[in-house]
């Protein structure tokens, strides 16, 4: 037999098992396509959807889609800044003022005097304290360092406890005037600070002295 009559019956004998599997599978294929649940089938009367009805759908697929971050971020309302409530603002550092330059001037030149080898204060400085206490009420801020200098004769050794006698009676009669004890400190240093010479009566005046240091503002 030649080439060509083999190519021939292989080709035939090929047609002929192509259409029996056909024959065979087809009738099956079909029956299961009809008995099969139609829901996934385009059904003309179930898909239709009438004109008034689109934009309902509409709503329903915008609101399926996942919303882009930047979107959702554009669209979120800013958040308020709590209001402060009247505890947060006295919880609140307060500033402190600086002295009223007429207390610092009084604070400079104090006019504070006592009797000869006493703490005891005399009327003209009990003047000169009580307009001091005036103004330092009204700045409950200031606080002040009292104290007490003396000369340097200290024939029997009391300079030093005589000076801080005198300085604790200025914060005395001050505290007596209404400045609160807790603004002051008072201290004496004798006659170990002179700020004139102690051999002339002039210097040894003002050697005995009061003076007073702001320490807050």
């Amino acid at each position: 037999m030649s080439p060509k009559k083999i190519i021939l019956l292989s080709l035939l004998a090929f047609a002929l098992l192509s259409a029996a599997t056909l024959a065979y599978y087809l009738p099956r294929i079909q029956a299961r396509a009809e008995s099969a649940p139609s829901e996934n089938l385009p059904n003309p009367q179930r898909d239709f959807v009438p004109e008034n009805h689109k934009p309902e759908i509409d709503q329903i697929l915008l609101q399926s889609i996942p919303a882009h971050p930047d979107d959702a971020a554009a669209e979120t309302p800013p958040v308020a800044a709590p209001l402060k409530s009247a505890q947060d603002e006295s919880a609140q550092p307060t500033k402190k003022t600086a002295a009223d330059p007429k207390l610092t001037e009084l604070l400079k030149h104090p006019l504070v005097q006592f009797e000869i080898s006493s703490s005891t204060l005399t009327p003209a400085s009990r003047n000169y304290l009580d307009e001091l206490a005036a103004l330092l009420q009204n700045q409950p801020h200031i606080e002040l360092s009292i104290e007490g200098h003396t000369d340097s004769q200290d024939r029997l050794g009391k300079n030093q406890s005589l000076s801080e006698a005198r300085a604790r009676a200025v914060l005395e009669y001050l505290t007596g005037r209404g400045v609160a004890s807790t603004r002051m400190a008072s201290a004496g240093f004798g006659g170990s600070q002179p700020i004139a010479d102690n051999e002339t009566a002039e210097g040894r005046a003002k050697n005995r002295r009061i003076e007073f240091e702001i320490l807050s503002k």
